[in-house]
């Protein structure tokens, strides 16, 4: 699965992917000029999801009980 996700954002041009030449074979993965236009989105999701932890967590917990 992750080797599916890291091709696709490949294909999107988020990501380039760069294999070393060594006797053993890795693989590095960087954010293309394009990929980082995601960080700031990110960081502003990630800000949110701090914020509202407790309000969100409280809402799924009390959906999972109205289900029951």
């Amino acid at each position: 699965m992750l080797t599916r996700t890291l091709r696709d954002l490949e294909a999107h041009g988020l990501v380039t992917r760069r294999t070393t030449g060594s006797k053993v074979v890795a693989v590095e993965y960087s954010l293309t000029a394009l990929g980082t236009t995601i960080i700031a989105p990110l960081q502003g999701m990630c800000r949110w999801a701090t914020l509202y932890r407790q309000e969100v967590s409280a809402d799924i917990h009390l959906r999972k009980n109205e289900a029951r």
